[in-house]
């Protein structure tokens, strides 16, 4: 079984799809607020996260080897219609959505960006975005998108 958190929900679906032989003992993929359809905010935070990857430039390489672009909503439906997925998998969804008051203070902006398409949003992903198409959704929890894995208000 793999679960994959956020975009690592998404890179499960890739390795499924991508390397069905190396895959085969996969019977599962669990996703936790994985951005199966993208999400706008990730489009809309190319400049902040552009300015933020330079400030580590002299570390490391500021190349992000196109995370955003593939978080944009057109990019991840046409990788889901490109790719089918094996049909002998089981997928499985959690989603996130919350109130203002449940939310770490790093997602409120993308929060508000994201509420006035979708209110019912994790702070990063829609919670009808969050499902992998044709899958199982096990349910929604009340947290945002950090908060559904950690509790990054106390760490």
């Amino acid at each position: 079984v793999l679960i994959g958190y956020s975009k690592g929900a998404l890179d499960a679906l890739e390795f499924v799809a991508a390397h069905r032989d190396a895959a085969a003992p996969v019977a599962a993929v669990v996703s936790v607020a994985g951005p199966m359809l993208g999400s706008p905010a990730a489009a809309a935070g190319r400049g902040l996260y552009a300015a933020f990857a330079q400030s580590f430039a002299a570390r490391c390489d500021s190349e992000d080897g196109g995370v955003l672009d593939s978080l944009a909503p057109d990019a991840r439906t046409r990788w889901l219609e490109a790719h089918p997925l094996p049909p002998e998998v089981a997928y499985f969804s959690l989603a996130a959505f919350t109130t203002r008051e449940r939310l770490a203070r790093g997602v409120w902006p993308s929060w508000r960006f994201l509420a006035d398409d979708d209110r019912w949003n994790d702070g990063q992903v829609a919670a009808p975005g969050a499902t992998i198409p044709g899958g199982t959704l096990l349910g929604y929890a009340n947290a945002d998108h950090w908060g559904v894995a950690l509790n990054i208000e106390v760490s």
